[in-house]
């Protein structure tokens, strides 16, 4: 019984996206950096109390996302299935992980009450928390999908490159600096090009993708072309910002992208090697390019 535990325990682990988790905590840590790079001070409790916000909304959105894709079924530990009990096993988890979604989105107010009681919230912060929700929430509404057909990687990108960082900038004060615009764009680009990939991924292992997805809307040809001019396209941004960072992870980063694309465009005719290996360089810029921007702008 106690390994049944286990196994069930680590099955719902591991519908958590973490490494979704981890870029939403660096782009956070990115916002931070500007902070301290413009002189704005701004407390570690109220620094942690985002991270577990975030953390808690990208639980509740990773549990959403499998029990209306209908995965989990079919993800469930074949160890767990036995003696003919096997529907109603999964009609009970399928449940569970619907409460554990809605638990984790309400008690995603608790951390902002935390910071509400010690700082406040500015009417700036107030907008982004708002947009936050409904990007992350009412997107995976089917009738949503279906009107915003091939928005679903850009709603993504857009709430993390964008809104996270402009999040933690915004509390001290109700202003956003343009060279955080300017320097979350490369990263937004890259998101694009991350989630864009994923959903390539898993059409092409036969997984549901969301129906307002590039994918859904360009196809597979498309959708690949559309990928290397955008990853090629986030190299040559990263030079757009020239006030407050260096051009030593610049060069580094616009290597790796012209390789990515490189890559994808060679997939366009002859998926294998290449497409393994410019999504594996895909998902590795993901989490080098903000690592390398923090480094840059934090003044150490």
């Amino acid at each position: 019984m106690a390994l049944k535990w286990k196994t069930l325990f680590r099955f719902f682990i591991s519908i958590i996206r973490w490494d979704e988790v981890l870029t939403g905590i660096l782009m956070l840590s990115l916002g931070q950096a500007f902070n301290q790079f413009y002189g704005f001070r701004i407390n570690a409790d109220i620094f942690l109390n985002l991270v577990f916000w975030f953390f808690l909304i990208k639980v509740s959105t990773s549990f959403l996302e499998v029990a209306l894709s209908g995965e989990s079924g079919r993800s469930i530990p074949i160890d767990l299935l036995h003696n003919g009990s096997s529907s109603n096993l999964r009609l009970l988890i399928n449940q569970i992980i619907w409460m554990l979604s809605i638990l984790t989105a309400a008690m995603s107010f608790i951390p902002l009450i935390h910071i509400h009681d010690s700082a406040g919230f500015n009417h700036l912060s107030i907008w982004i928390l708002s947009f936050y929700y409904f990007v992350n929430f009412v997107f995976f509404l089917e009738p949503v999908q279906r009107v915003m057909v091939g928005m679903h990687e850009f709603t993504y990108a857009f709430a993390n490159a964008f809104l996270l960082p402009a999040l933690l900038f915004s509390i001290p004060q109700d202003f956003l600096k343009p060279a955080l615009i300017l320097t979350a764009f490369p990263v937004f680009l890259q998101l694009i090009v991350l989630k864009a990939s994923e959903n390539m991924e898993n059409c092409l292992e036969g997984k549901k993708i969301p129906a307002d997805s590039l994918i859904a809307r360009l196809g597979s040809p498309g959708a690949l072309r559309m990928i290397a001019l955008l990853s090629t396209i986030s190299g040559l941004t990263l030079f757009l910002e020239t006030e407050i960072s260096g051009i030593w992870y610049k060069a580094f980063i616009f290597t790796l992208d012209c390789v990515t694309a490189g890559l994808y465009i060679r997939s366009i005719v002859k998926q294998t090697p290449n497409w393994k290996y410019a999504y594996q360089l895909t998902r590795l810029l993901s989490i080098a390019m903000p690592v390398l921007m923090i480094a840059a702008v934090w003044p150490f």
